[in-house]
């Protein structure tokens, strides 16, 4: 049990993004209303802009904002994953 509790605490959101996305692969392959298939591919989406921002974190990483008392950029967290996906975003909703 311990061993399942350690892994749930360092990927268990990893797991929860497949299950998210395999959710949405469910529904577009078993739903026949476009509509329907429509909003698991959105799940879809989801499911895989969560993961690339979940890549972007680590930890003890600030968030990529000029800090004058931070000298060195490895403390900063990547931001090109998040501009990525808030283009997609934005590009969905278009």
């Amino acid at each position: 049990m311990g061993a399942l509790n350690e892994f749930l605490q360092t990927k268990g959101i990893y797991t929860l993004v497949m299950i998210l996305f395999f959710l949405g692969v469910y529904g577009m392959v078993l739903s026949k209303n476009y509509m329907k298939k429509l909003m698991a591919m959105n799940v879809m989406q989801v499911a895989v802009i969560f993961f690339f921002l979940c890549l972007g974190q680590k930890e003890g990483g600030m968030i990529p904002i000029f800090d004058p008392a931070v000298t060195d950029a490895a403390s900063y967290i990547n931001p090109l994953p998040h501009c990525l996906m808030l283009t997609a975003i934005v590009v969905s909703l278009g």
